[in-house]
């Protein structure tokens, strides 16, 4: 669920890494933390049992893509990651192809203002000082369109974000400066304006929804027989691992109210 923390910082007594002990059960070893979600995102968080499965998901998680990929964003994943968002735009979304996809990319940059740090999509100007330009992130995610709706005077999507890198806030970055469509709740990137108010929510309707593990199963017979089938998870013939989540009932209930689901 969204609110709880998965690390430790200022203000934070209790967080997933600090309970890790707690989910080690029979298992000879806690289990090790391999990504981290934001904490006002909800959704899939995968935990390693062991060291070399944490070795090889925190090789597939920095990468994003395949081994060295990062320069090359295109390149065939070893991981997907499938984000689902509720976003707000005053006109609807276009996509490039008939079937709703279609791809965001340009350069992240952190900046500095006095002691505030900002992260943003780097402007086709010069109107940045190069002295504010702490770092540069290449960043790619591809979005599907699930649904779109006209709501309350204004424009309302469903969206399946897949991040092709893993830039600090990139989804919400990229719906908001580049598709200028802000994720429902997300109101530091929401920027100011008429429509602030209706973007207002408890939380930031972002959910991690699905992932994929390619080829994690590498003897599928064998291997996939010890995996136990449930509703959330299953193996394809290829040998990749498919997890999903459910949306939270808070989240569930927002896209009822916007006509996205029944």
């Amino acid at each position: 669920p969204s609110g709880i923390p998965v690390q430790g910082g200022t203000g934070v007594t209790t967080s997933i890494a600090s309970s890790l002990s707690v989910l080690q059960g029979i298992y000879p070893e806690k289990p090790r933390l391999v990504h981290r979600l934001d904490r006002t995102t909800s959704g899939l968080l995968i935990l390693a049992r062991t060291r070399k499965a944490a070795q090889d998901l925190t090789l597939r998680f920095h990468n994003g893509t395949s081994p060295g990929s990062e320069d090359d964003p295109a390149a065939p994943s070893k991981i997907v990651k499938k984000y689902l968002a509720i976003v707000s735009s005053a006109k609807p979304i276009k996509a490039a192809s008939h079937d709703g996809s279609f791809r965001l990319q340009g350069d992240m940059l952190l900046t500095t203002t006095g002691k505030a740090q900002i992260i943003q999509m780097a402007p086709s100007d010069s109107s940045i000082s190069s002295l504010a330009i702490k770092s540069v992130w290449p960043s790619l995610t591809d979005v599907v369109i699930v649904s779109q709706n006209f709501h309350s005077g204004t424009y309302w999507a469903l969206l399946n974000l897949y991040p092709r890198t893993g830039r600090k806030h990139q989804l919400r970055v990229h719906c908001a400066q580049m598709l200028h469509a802000p994720i429902l709740g997300d109101l530091k990137y929401s920027g100011a304006g008429p429509m602030v108010e209706s973007r207002s929510a408890p939380r930031i309707y972002l959910h991690m929804a699905e992932l994929e593990l390619k080829d994690w199963v590498a003897n599928t017979e064998d291997q996939a027989s010890r995996i136990q089938k449930g509703e959330s998870h299953r193996i394809t013939k290829d040998g990749t691992l498919i997890v999903t989540g459910k949306p939270e009932d808070d989240m569930q209930r927002a896209m009822e109210r916007l006509g996205f689901i029944k």
